[in-house]
C-alpha cells in the first residue's frame, strides 16, 4: 500500500513538472523582454553618422559633441565630487595603424601626459564585429588621481578612441556601471 501512495505521488510530481516545464517555457521569453525593456529604459543612445553607443539614463551628452567627438558625463557624487567621470570618444583619419600598434603608440606617448602612467591590463578585442585593443592604465593627470579603460578600433581609416575617465577610488563602481555602454558602441 505504501509503495502504490508512492508510486502515485511520483506521477503527480512527474506530471506536475512537465506542467511546470511547459509554463516556464511560456513565462521566460516574457521576463527577458521585461528585462530588457527595463534596461534599455534604464539607458539612452548617442546615434552619430558613424558609430551608436548606449549610455546610462543619468548621464548627459556634452553640448559640444560632434560626429567625430562625443563627450558622456556622469551626474556629479556631492557637494564635494569636483572630478566629473566621463566617457569620452574621440576619432580621426589614420593610415599605418591596427588597433594593437596603436595602443603600443599610446603607451609611449601618455607617459609625457599622465604623472605616474601604469598600464593595469590589455587585451585584443573584437567587440560588435570590429576588431580592437583596450588597455586600463592610471596615473596621475594634474592632482587628480585618475584611471582610465580606452578602447582603440580602426575603420575605413578612422581611429576611434572610447576611453571611461575616473577617479582611481571611485574606478571600480563606474566600470560596472558603465560596462555595458563601452560594450555597445558599434561603428557603422
Amino acid at each position: 500500500m505504501v509503495l502504490g501512495n508512492f508510486v502515485i505521488i511520483l506521477q503527480h510530481v512527474y506530471t506536475i513538472g512537465i506542467h511546470i516545464n511547459s509554463i516556464m517555457k511560456h513565462i521566460i521569453p516574457v521576463l527577458l523582454v521585461i528585462i530588457s525593456y527595463n534596461s534599455k529604459a534604464q539607458s539612452k543612445i548617442v546615434v552619430k553618422k558613424n558609430y551608436t553607443i548606449t549610455y546610462p539614463a543619468a548621464w548627459n551628452v556634452a553640448a559640444s559633441s560632434t560626429n567625430a567627438a562625443c563627450s558622456i558625463e556622469a551626474p556629479s557624487d556631492g557637494a564635494g565630487d569636483a572630478f566629473v567621470e566621463n566617457i569620452n570618444l574621440t576619432s580621426s583619419p589614420i593610415k599605418g595603424y591596427t588597433a594593437a600598434t596603436y595602443a603600443a603608440f599610446s603607451k609611449g606617448y601618455l607617459p609625457k601626459k599622465i604623472k605616474n602612467f601604469t598600464v593595469l591590463e590589455e587585451k585584443a578585442i573584437t567587440t560588435n564585429g570590429t576588431p580592437g585593443y583596450y588597455m586600463v592604465f592610471k596615473g596621475l593627470q594634474g592632482k587628480d588621481k585618475l584611471q582610465w579603460k580606452q578602447y582603440y578600433y580602426i575603420h575605413n581609416n578612422t581611429i576611434y578612441i572610447l576611453t571611461l575617465t575616473a577617479e582611481q577610488a571611485k574606478y571600480a563602481n563606474y566600470i560596472t556601471q558603465v560596462q555595458p555602454s563601452l560594450q555597445s558602441f558599434t561603428i557603422k
